[in-house]
């Protein structure tokens, strides 16, 4: 009960931390602290209900954490519009996830007392790249925002009337 009121708490955490309420000024296209609350909160959410699971179903619970620790980090990021970093990132956790549920649990079947360490490596691996993505998730939303607010610049071919020469034309919106 007290995983589950866990989750439930981040999850409403990561809900809270929305990028602009009614009648705020919004400063920024993309909330830092937004991006964060969504990476860690869903990040723990997602620990806390695998955590829940594997109380009865072990290697159930054991799935969802690594989706969990897979997919939550990266929520900042796709809330950012970093989406070649978002899911690159996820690829890169899920791997690593994966990769250390199957070592483990192999070890576990074979009964092997120190097999469990290249498991656990590309399970600290797999934390290290989650923990990675959250601390990152403000500055991306900060780099998007800066990306957003300048204007763009486009350099395009110019050919003149009549065939009277050509040339480059710069050109900008504000």
């Amino acid at each position: 009960m007290r995983l589950f009121l866990l989750a439930a708490l981040c999850i409403a955490v990561a809900a809270a931390a929305a990028p602009a309420r009614a009648g705020e000024p919004v400063s920024e296209p993309f909330d830092p602290g937004a991006a964060l609350g969504q990476s860690l909160g869903f990040t723990l959410g997602g620990l806390a209900v695998g955590g829940l699971v594997a109380l009865r179903e072990p290697l159930v619970g054991a799935s969802i954490g690594v989706l969990g620790l897979a997919v939550g980090p990266a929520s900042g990021h796709f809330y950012a519009e970093r989406w070649p970093r978002a899911l690159g990132m996820t690829g890169a956790r899920l791997g690593l996830g994966v990769a250390s549920l199957v070592l483990l649990v192999s070890a576990a079947r074979d009964g092997c007392d120190a097999c469990w360490m290249p498991g656990a490596g590309t399970g600290a691996a797999a934390l290290g790249l989650a923990i990675l993505d959250i601390a990152d998730a403000p500055a991306a939303a900060r780099r998007a925002g800066a990306e957003a607010a300048r204007p763009p610049v486009a350099l395009a071919p110019w050919i003149a009337p009549a065939g009277q020469g050509g040339g480059l034309a710069l050109a900008a919106g504000f």
